[in-house]
């Protein structure tokens, strides 16, 4: 009984953590709009050079955390940048968040988005400005349109025909840009699949 007691205690646990880290799956706007310094993709894609600020200090995360309003388990979150370190993000309270560990839009599923913008900026086919802007505006839909939207095509019937029908509209992400992601993800899948 005891036992029962004890999970069902921290399945309740659990379930109110996930509640409470959903509501920071995306930044607040007023709190953390994105900064950037002003840097250059050649800045940025020059070989070995992956960022130009260092880490984030525990008085600067302490700050965070305060003007989230997020106090005492501080544990499933990670302080995260809006605009990312490789994108010229800057360590600015205005491009920094507490970012969850658990639940689906996660630092891991956003770093994925990072790193795929990181490769179209320094492969020139998305502008460095318009991805930094797309990522502080809405990572989630930016995850949707960079990652996502070549998914779905590559699991269509027949394959793809090099149409982004399912593209957000309006979208910066050039044809080539795109075919060059979807290539690289049936890359990556081949190669997922040869390990198993």
């Amino acid at each position: 009984m005891k036992g029962l007691f004890l999970s069902l205690l921290l399945a309740l646990s659990l379930a109110g953590m996930a509640k409470a880290q959903d509501r920071h799956s995306k930044p607040n706007p007023r709190l953390t709009p994105g900064d950037a310094l002003n840097v250059t993709a050649g800045d940025l894609c020059k070989p070995g050079q992956a960022e130009i600020e260092g880490k984030i200090s525990v008085r600067v995360k302490s700050q965070v955390f305060d003007r989230y309003g997020i106090h005492g388990d501080l544990i499933g979150y990670h302080v995260d940048h809006l605009i990312p370190l490789e994108l010229g993000g800057s360590n600015s309270l205005k491009n920094l968040w507490p970012q969850p560990l658990a639940g689906e839009w996660t630092r891991l599923t956003k770093n994925r988005l990072e790193h795929r913008l990181r490769k179209l900026v320094c492969s020139g086919a998305l502008d460095l400005k318009v991805a930094q802007q797309e990522i502080a505006r809405d990572w989630i839909g930016a995850y949707n349109q960079y990652i996502s939207a070549p998914e779905k095509r590559r699991m269509m019937p027949g394959g793809s025909s090099g149409m982004i029908s399912d593209r957000t509209p309006g979208s910066k992400m050039t044809e080539k840009a795109a075919e060059s992601a979807l290539r690289e993800d049936e890359h990556n899948g081949r190669q997922l699949e040869q390990r198993r």
